[in-house]
């Protein structure tokens, strides 16, 4: 708790200097995610507009669990309810494994479909939406067919995957920067081979799949999985592989507004808050210019004063 208190106000810091006004936080162990809203919104510390939900819910033992897991419709249902009581903005679930785990598969369900739909009907009771972590295969799947508003990650979208997320119109968040970027996974583990062997399968995965994505239309978003101060990052992914610097920069602000169900930030129009992000060149001309932050705004109040630059130290 000390520790994640003492990284928490960097990582505010360098999310908000990096063109970041408003974020959602896809769980944290402590609810300190819940502190540093109210904290954020009293003025108390400098950082993005937060939404919250605490612990993300996943089985015991599971990918996520660190914190403790949590099986079975009635547990869950209780699970959050405790959340929502608390104040939570949306619901975090694990359905596949993860990347940086060595017992968990990226494409099976962590949740059976009954589970899944207690999840979601309860967290719609209490006006919550739910996203998932979820990487591929059944975890996709039946994500999608019950309801589930967002899915995160998405590594290892299968074609049937893609063909779902685009029918049903859930939301596809995207995280490249924790497997893509030398800052992310291959940071810490670059010398364990078995999660290496993982990443390298995901980042090919999502490469040679980008395009179909595309083509199906899929409603994308942006998010960076803890990689903070590299939402850029993220654009310029999506650059390199496809997407125009004027479609990449709208998933990276209207996009994530239309995922968290806020009307008032990501766009420039009356009625609207005024943030905006001054950059010092153009990224529809070169889309590594939103690297190039010289000033940040929230509700019109210049909040960073630049310049910040970040660079990409991507992986080819």
């Amino acid at each position: 708790m000390p520790w994640q208190t003492i990284r928490g106000v960097d990582n505010l810091r360098r999310a908000l200097a990096s063109g970041v006004t408003t974020m959602r936080c896809m769980g944290e162990l402590h609810d300190i995610d819940f502190l540093y809203r109210d904290a954020v919104a009293g003025g108390e510390v400098a950082g993005p507009r937060l939404l919250v939900c605490g612990q993300g819910l996943t089985p015991p033992g599971a990918h996520g669990s660190a914190g403790g897991g949590v099986a079975g419709p009635d547990e869950l249902r209780r699970a959050i309810r405790e959340r929502a009581e608390k104040g939570a903005d949306h619901i975090k679930i694990f359905t596949t494994g993860g990347v940086s785990s060595l017992t968990s598969s990226l494409d099976d369900s962590n949740y059976s479909r009954e589970e899944i739909d207690a999840i979601v009907d309860e967290a719609g009771a209490h006006g919550l939406t739910v996203g998932a972590h979820a990487h591929g295969g059944a975890g996709v799947t039946w994500a999608v067919e019950r309801g589930v508003h967002s899915i995160e990650h998405g590594e290892l979208l299968s074609r049937r995957n893609i063909a779902e997320l685009a029918e049903h119109g859930t939301w596809l968040v995207m995280t490249h920067a924790i497997s893509h970027h030398r800052a992310g996974i291959e940071s810490g583990d670059a010398r364990r081979p078995e999660i290496m062997a993982k990443l390298l399968q995901a980042r090919e995965h999502a490469k040679r799949h980008a395009h179909e994505i595309r083509a199906a239309k899929v409603k994308l978003a942006l998010g960076t999985d803890s990689m903070h101060g590299l939402f850029g990052y993220e654009m310029e992914w999506l650059v390199e592989h496809g997407w125009s610097p004027a479609e990449a920069l709208v998933a990276g602000t209207r996009h994530g507004a239309e995922v968290i169900g806020l009307d008032d930030v990501g766009v420039l129009r009356p009625g609207a808050r005024a943030d905006f992000v001054v950059l010092a060149g153009d990224p529809l001309e070169d889309i590594h210019a939103v690297r190039t932050v010289r000033s940040v705004y929230q509700d019109g109040q210049e909040v960073v004063h630049g310049p910040w630059t970040r660079g990409p130290e991507r992986v080819e």
